[in-house]
């Protein structure tokens, strides 16, 4: 990124289609397709280079849209979707069909995140504190053993997982946003999977790896709240190689 290239960028194209606001996009590997959630409840796919749409897929979900992935493996036929009404779901986008569909949450599913060494698997993160991971080849249901982090373990019970990513160079390391001002970074390869039971006792051996905050926020988080600016990360985002990590905080700064 330059100033010359900063100064080139404008507007380009307006993609028209949905009739909710748009609240997620995704380009697939290869930069020529662009997925679109909407309010809506549908995804549409777009030809990113020529602006054109090429499918809309009508979605199993009753709440608003907030995360779309391309599902790795699946040579854009797939993509995944969570939304607010608490669900995960696998779509193909050539057909319309649905290939998964699962309440697996008790709060609002606010982002998935993907791997690409690892076909037909994809996180999922919600507002009940809980990162889930789901896999094509098995069956999918709230009970599933497929809790990969509870952050109500590390952060107290109103912990919500409010952001995922995957480290594109170390795919073990998985980054969670929440609604505090810390960043997590758990090791896949540290953690089994397991049921949610709301009264065991938290696993001290699957604790973060790394922690990332701004050294002046810890302990004036009510401060924030009382100017009605709670400190929340709503995006945090990796750098192709891995070695940066992007991280918007809400009420305060990018960092």
């Amino acid at each position: 990124m330059t100033p010359d290239l900063v100064k080139r960028l404008g507007l380009v194209k307006e993609l028209e289609g949905h009739t909710g606001c748009v609240n997620c996009i995704q380009w697939n590997s290869n930069g020529r397709l662009l997925a679109s959630g909407s309010d809506d409840k549908t995804v549409i796919v777009w030809d990113g280079l020529v602006g054109r749409r090429m499918a809309r897929v009508e979605t199993p979900h009753e709440g608003n849209i907030f995360s779309v992935v391309w599902m790795p493996g699946a040579d854009d036929q797939l993509v995944g979707t969570g939304a607010g009404d608490c669900r995960v779901c696998v779509l193909n986008v050539e057909t319309g069909a649905t290939l998964k569909s699962v309440i697996g949450h008790q709060g609002r599913v606010k982002r998935l995140t993907t791997a690409p060494d690892s076909p037909g698997v994809v996180w999922s993160g919600g507002e009940d504190g809980l990162v889930r991971q789901w896999d094509l080849r098995e069956r999918w249901s709230m009970d599933s053993s497929n809790v990969l982090v509870n952050l109500t373990h590390h952060a107290g019970r109103g912990a919500e997982v409010k952001c995922v990513s995957i480290c594109p160079s170390r795919s073990e390391l998985i980054a969670v946003g929440a609604n505090d001002p810390f960043v997590r970074v758990f090791d896949r390869r540290m953690i089994t999977c397991s049921r949610l039971d709301p009264s065991a006792i938290p696993d001290t051996e699957c604790g973060a790896v790394a922690y990332f905050v701004p050294g002046h926020l810890p302990g004036v988080e009510a401060a924030f709240h009382r100017k009605l600016r709670p400190l929340t990360s709503t995006y945090i985002t990796y750098n192709k190689d891995g070695t940066e990590l992007l991280c918007n905080l809400g009420g305060e700064q990018i960092y």
